[in-house]
């Protein structure tokens, strides 16, 4: 039996119970883990022996967190940030409503370049994280959205058809609720540097910039945005 001290104002001595075995792909190289099970343990001659398991899914994971002995701050019930639409162990999704907004610019194009840090109108935005990258939709519809609401091309430089967002070199944000702050800060301070594949339904995203910023409108056409394809509920799967 081994003795083991954590780090949880009291010293416990812990007997090895159960085993959690992780699965890569047998590929040279470091892949993503593609599988887990979760074993018991027994005892011969006092040696711990990894016994037959079964598939590690949620509901063993929920059961083994429930047997934990945590620290106060991680069982506790917690408000979500407004805007927040949905959260996972390794996704959080969240909305940032239509409005002004100060966008950067440095493209080297002048006519775009000039409006740095200018507010413009924007549509109302859906963002989702997997703590490492960033993706970014736009929708048409201004209320919170629903699984069925319809997503649409980020009309944005720096950004994919898919809603990929290049982003600069930064420090690991993470996907917990508290994070949506710290990555709409990342989006609205990064300087717009190149078209990417991103679309809209009529022209070019740069036409569309240098007429939309030109136009001094107050209002942004929705109609314009390229449908993505996709709704709120299967980015969430």
């Amino acid at each position: 039996m081994q003795s083991v001290e954590f780090n949880m104002n009291e010293s416990r001595e812990y007997r090895l119970d159960q085993a959690i075995l992780l699965y890569r792909h047998s590929k040279v190289g470091r892949h993503p883990l593609v599988a887990a099970t979760v074993h018991p343990v027994e005892f011969k001659d006092s040696v711990p022996v990894i016994q037959p398991g079964r598939p590690l899914d949620l509901a063993a994971l929920k059961h083994l967190a429930e047997h934990f002995d945590t620290p106060e701050e991680y069982d506790r019930t917690q408000f979500l940030p407004e805007g927040i639409v949905a959260i996972g162990p390794r996704k959080l999704v969240w909305r940032v409503p239509g409005g002004w907004y100060p966008l950067r610019w440095k493209t080297r194009n002048d006519q775009l370049d000039k409006y740095d840090k200018k507010p413009v109108n924007l549509p109302p935005l859906l963002f989702m994280t997997t703590g490492e990258t960033l993706r970014v939709f736009a929708m048409r519809d201004y209320g919170r959205p629903t699984p069925k609401t319809e997503l649409f091309q980020p009309p944005f430089f720096n950004c994919a058809d898919n809603g990929h967002v290049c982003m600069p070199e930064h420090e690991p944000v993470g996907c917990k609720a508290a994070a949506a702050e710290r990555w709409n800060e990342l989006f609205f301070d990064s300087p717009f540097t190149h078209s990417s594949s991103a679309a809209v339904s009529s022209g070019t995203i740069n036409e569309f910039w240098l007429e939309y910023l030109a136009s001094g409108a107050y209002s942004f056409p929705l109609d314009l945005l390229k449908p993505a394809n996709l709704t709120v509920g299967e980015l969430c799967k």
